[in-house]
C-alpha cells in the first residue's frame, strides 16, 4: 500500500476574473445641456428609416420626423442570449450573441438643437427599439 502525503497549497483564483471587459458596466455620460426624455432601461418602439447600406437617415418618434444630421455611431454589445427565446437557423449569418446599438443625432424640422437617440436593432426581425432620447 502506498501512502501519498497531501499538503494545502492555498486558494486558486481564475486569472480570467481579473481581465477587464471592454465596455462592461460603462454607461453613456448624460448630456450636461440636454434633458432625458426616456429613462435609461425602458425600451420604446420607434420607426427608423435607413439608406441602402442600412444606416439610419430618419427617426420617427412621437409623430415627428427627425432627420439625421451627423454620421450615426454603431457598435455591438454582448447580451444574455441564453435568456432569449429567439431562435435562428443554423445556416443563418445573424449573431444572437451581440446586439446592434446605434447613437443617432437627428433634428426635427424647426427645432434649434438636435436630439440624440440611443437605438437598438433586432437583427432577426429588423425591428428598432428606442433606448433613450436626449434633447439639446
Amino acid at each position: 500500500m502506498t501512502v501519498v502525503e497531501s499538503m494545502e497549497v492555498g486558494s486558486w483564483e481564475d486569472p480570467w476574473d481579473s481581465v477587464p471587459v471592454i465596455g462592461a458596466g460603462v454607461r453613456a455620460a448624460p448630456s450636461r445641456q440636454g434633458r432625458e426624455l426616456i429613462p435609461e432601461g425602458t425600451a420604446a418602439e420607434v420607426v427608423v428609416r435607413c439608406n441602402g447600406a442600412g444606416v439610419p437617415r430618419e427617426v420617427v418618434h412621437r409623430g415627428g420626423v427627425h432627420h439625421v444630421v451627423e454620421p450615426p455611431v454603431r457598435w455591438y454589445e454582448r447580451r444574455k442570449w441564453w435568456e432569449s427565446e429567439d431562435r435562428v437557423p443554423r445556416e443563418s449569418r445573424i449573431s444572437m450573441v451581440d446586439r446592434e446599438l446605434w447613437q443617432v443625432q437627428a433634428l426635427r424640422g424647426g427645432a434649434a438643437a438636435p436630439c440624440t437617440f440611443r437605438l437598438v436593432r433586432n437583427q432577426v426581425s429588423d425591428q428598432w427599439q428606442l433606448l433613450g432620447v436626449t434633447l439639446g
